[in-house]
């Protein structure tokens, strides 16, 4: 994979991609509880089609069913995502909205849990 500099620096920008991917599973679940539309319907769709991502489906039901063992956990992607922005010349928008979210939910005790756990901040702030 190139240098060891190099490496590195894929995994945090690889890391950076995986975490936007849960956070937009756990938006797009949200949106169905909002909208009263069945996941199940959203899901079948996702996972039938040109969008299907086997780890996104994965961490969609870890999210409906609200179980979070750490295969990565959240403070750890937290600590990805900062090293990446120290990386980085300038900051776009995106990795702040996810390491914003990622904060809260270490903040919020999520941080030993999967990166998943996501989802159970962003019900609360909702509510």
């Amino acid at each position: 994979m190139g240098t060891g500099a190099e490496a590195s620096r894929v995994k945090l920008i690889v890391n950076s991609w995986m975490t936007a991917s849960v956070v937009a599973m756990a938006d797009t679940l949200l949106a169905c509880e909002q909208l009263r539309v069945d996941p199940s319907l959203v899901l079948q769709v996702l996972d039938d089609g040109p969008l299907r991502m086997p780890y996104a489906m994965q961490k969609a039901e870890e999210m409906r069913a609200h179980s979070y063992q750490a295969g990565f956990p959240l403070d750890l992607a937290l600590k990805d995502l900062g090293l990446l922005a120290d990386e980085r010349d300038r900051q776009p928008r995106l990795p702040g909205v996810l390491r914003d979210t990622l904060e809260r939910a270490v903040e919020a005790g999520h941080g030993r849990e999967d990166v998943a756990a996501v989802a159970e901040l962003m019900k609360q702030d909702i509510t």
